[in-house]
């Protein structure tokens, strides 16, 4: 018997979360929520899967922790009462804190889930994946991608 899958929005904030609260575990975290090849935009600049975790990286970074706000998501199933694939929409807040200092971290976020065969076929595991993410974040009003460009 399968497991019964999460529904997407749950998924997505069960996934999405880890990528900013748990910095330690950031490589697991990736590897659950996107596939191999996944495309990224991020405030309209194609990212590679290595420059996303490298801002993820510089911006909840090992010594910060994250509160994370997830609001307002809108989820389209691909087809009408299935949770196997779809588009899911959200806005999140995270309140990021590096020893006595405190930022705020603002985002829209789209992502595409799809199957993704390339994982290991057990009726335990959940192949969805985000296969396209469009991001826009900002960092106290900064934008995150400059970040990486002059690291």
């Amino acid at each position: 018997m399968a497991a019964t899958l999460p529904t997407l929005d749950q998924w997505t904030k069960d996934n999405f979360i880890p990528l900013i609260s748990s910095p330690s575990t950031i490589q697991e975290s990736y590897k659950r929520f996107f596939p191999n090849h996944p495309t990224i935009t991020l405030n309209g600049v194609h990212v590679t899967p290595g420059g996303y975790t490298a801002i993820l990286q510089l911006e909840f970074g090992q010594d910060t922790s994250a509160s994370v706000n997830i609001e307002n998501m809108v989820v389209v199933p691909t087809t009408v009462g299935s949770q196997a694939a779809g588009t899911v929409g959200f806005f999140f807040t995270a309140i990021v804190s590096q020893g006595s200092s405190l930022r705020t971290v603002t985002s829209s976020v789209n992502v595409v889930i799809e199957q993704d065969q390339s994982v290991q076929d057990s009726e335990n595991v959940d192949k969805r994946r985000v296969t396209t993410m469009t991001q826009v974040i900002l960092d106290n009003g900064a934008n995150p991608v400059n970040l990486l460009t002059k690291a």
